[in-house]
Order: structure tokens, then C-alpha cells, then sequence
């Protein structure tokens, strides 16, 4: 088991991410914790899959406000790939979850760079909590300026899932992008899981959060049934320590202001590539795609039936569907 020391004791112990293929070399302590690290969440490709013998990993941290967040650059090899792609987690998620997509994206010879969010996995921040989701989309932005110092291999795509996916929209509405990076950077594809927007049956929940913060600074997380996969659910409610086992109400009310900013903000030009489930129980997409794609006119929309909430972690039916489409929108064929 991985612990929430070891996390911690392996973060102090990084040194600035380099997103070079030699990276920044770490000392032997953080050498066997970040090998621990990898061999829990499957991260170890090198080891586990004969066809990534030659993958090799990084590990680093870069600073955003307050919080030391803790990166991942991933390559399939000491070739130059031919993309990099960003990916962005889920609310409750990190890094380690990531292993199916970014194992795929690798075997397509996609270069993968992810740091857990503020608050989650390795990162600092108090556990899943944010005052704002403004400070999410400026770590991306922190973490997009890093790769363009350091001159990351492009194209460059970006996959949010769930939160991370809204954390893109926000970064798109609040036009950071064009505020804070030059228009040059070849960030080319916004590929969207199951976006979140209002959360399902959000009137009643909100109902029942203004009488509950009357009360509590938190509530005990129920863990939903987001997937189909009966081990992957398994594993976050009984095998991994990096979970957090309360919704703090900071988070919820940084949300909420997510929601009404979102609705004020004029529309966008940008395109996005929406992939959502059909038997999602998470987010109420019926109500929400219409207002993405509202917002986002140039969107295109991708379902896959009865697939739920969790894209990058469902059973392998409907996850081999999701990394399809994914292909087909970056005009890969295997």
C-alpha cells in the first residue's frame, strides 16, 4: 500500500520537473518511493508490457500560487514522439488512475504529462479542497508555460476528465490562454470525458448543502458506483490511501461559482471533442451538453451507450470504446 506519508515524504524529497528524456535525477530515497508509487497504481510500463520496454518516466514538482503540485512526463521511448498530450483528473482522482489512458496514449507513440490537481494525490493543498476553480486552470496554465520554456515536444493536445475537463472550459472562457501564454503554443486538441457542469439531481443536492453548511466544514464522501468496473471500484474504496474520504464544503461553494460563471460568460470559439456516457449518474449531461455545446458552438458530441462517469476507468467494453473515438479525433489508426 501506498500511504499518505509516503506521498508526502516522496514530494519533498522532487526536485523541479525537467521535462527533458534524461529528467531530473532523484536521490535513492525518492528513487524507491516514486518505483513504489509507480508498481501500486500500474504505472511501471516498462516492466508490465513488453511493447514499452523502452517507456521511461519523470518526476518533478512546479510551484502554482500556494501549491507544490506534483508532475508526471511520461514517454514512450527516447525518441522524439509524435504529440504530447495533457491530461487533467477528476475531482477525487490523481495521477495513479490514469494508467489505461496513459498506457494507451503511449502505445500510439503520444508523449503524457499530468500532475495531480491541488488538494489531490502527491500535490499539496488541503485534501480535495479549492477556493476557487480559477486556481485550477492557473496551474494548467503554470504547467502549459513550463512545457513551452522547456520547449515540449508539439503538437499538443489536452483530455480533461469530469473536473478536469470543466477546469478546460474555465480556462477557455476566462480566456487565459490568450491573457497569459502567447497564441503560439500548439495546444490543437481539447478532447472532454464526461464534463462536468451541475452535478445530478443538483437542485435537491443544493437544497440539502445550504442546510448542511449551516453545520458541518465537511461531509463524509459516499463513494458512487461511477464505472463497471467491479475492481477499479474496488480498488479506490479499499486499496488506495490517496483517497479522500470527505467533500469539503469549500469545494462544493468553489463549484457553485464555477456553475454561475460559466452561464455568464459570452461564447466561444474554440471547438471541443465531448465524449459522454450515456448511463453517467454523476453529472445530469442531458441538461449539461446543451450548454456546453451552446457555449462552445463548434463542438462536436461523441456518445457511447450505457458507458457511466469514470471514461478513463470503465470495464474494458466500454473503455476500449472511449479510447476508439479518441483515436478517431486525433486521426490515429491502428
Amino acid at each position: 500500500m501506498f500511504s499518505k506519508f509516503d506521498a508526502n515524504q516522496l514530494r519533498q524529497n522532487l526536485q523541479n520537473i525537467d521535462f527533458l528524456p534524461s529528467g531530473a535525477q532523484l536521490d535513492t530515497e525518492a528513487a524507491q518511493n516514486y518505483a513504489a508509487y509507480k508498481r501500486h497504481y500500474g504505472l511501471n510500463f516498462s516492466e508490465l508490457d513488453p511493447n514499452l520496454k523502452a517507456a521511461k518516466s519523470t518526476v518533478g514538482t512546479f510551484s502554482s500560487g500556494n501549491y507544490e503540485l506534483v508532475c508526471q512526463h511520461f514517454l514512450s521511448s527516447t525518441q522524439a514522439p509524435r504529440k504530447t498530450a495533457f491530461l487533467l483528473h477528476g475531482y477525487l482522482d490523481h495521477a495513479g488512475l490514469y494508467r489505461h489512458l496513459i498506457k494507451h496514449l503511449l502505445e500510439r507513440d503520444i508523449a503524457v504529462i499530468i500532475f495531480d490537481l491541488p488538494g489531490h494525490g502527491l500535490s499539496s493543498g488541503a485534501t480535495a479542497s479549492i477556493s476557487s476553480f480559477q486556481d485550477y486552470s492557473a496551474a494548467f496554465v503554470a504547467c502549459l508555460k513550463l512545457a513551452k520554456q522547456q520547449q515540449l515536444a508539439s503538437p499538443w493536445l489536452t483530455i480533461g476528465q469530469s473536473t478536469g475537463a470543466a477546469i478546460i472550459m474555465d480556462m477557455l472562457l476566462e480566456k487565459r490562454l490568450e491573457k497569459e501564454l502567447a497564441k503560439d503554443i500548439s495546444l490543437q486538441d481539447f478532447i472532454l470525458l464526461g464534463p462536468l457542469l451541475r452535478p445530478k439531481q443538483w437542485r435537491r443536492s443544493k437544497v440539502m448543502f445550504s442546510l448542511i453548511r449551516l453545520f458541518a466544514a465537511s461531509t463524509p464522501r459516499k463513494f458512487s458506483k461511477n464505472s463497471h468496473d467491479a475492481e477499479f471500484l474496488d480498488f479506490i474504496k479499499n486499496k488506495d490511501e490517496l483517497q479522500s474520504r470527505i467533500l469539503p464544503r469549500e469545494w462544493v461553494l468553489a463549484m457553485m461559482d464555477y456553475i454561475n460563471r460559466f452561464e455568464g460568460s459570452p461564447r466561444h470559439e474554440q471547438s471541443l471533442q465531448i465524449i459522454q456516457g450515456r448511463g453517467d449518474g454523476t453529472v445530469d449531461w442531458e441538461k449539461n451538453i446543451p450548454k456546453i455545446v451552446e457555449k462552445f458552438p463548434g463542438s462536436t458530441l461523441h456518445f457511447v451507450d450505457e458507458a457511466g462517469h469514470h471514461l478513463v476507468n470503465e470495464s474494458v467494453h466500454y473503455r476500449e470504446q472511449v479510447f476508439a473515438l479518441i483515436d478517431r479525433i486525433l486521426g490515429i489508426s491502428v
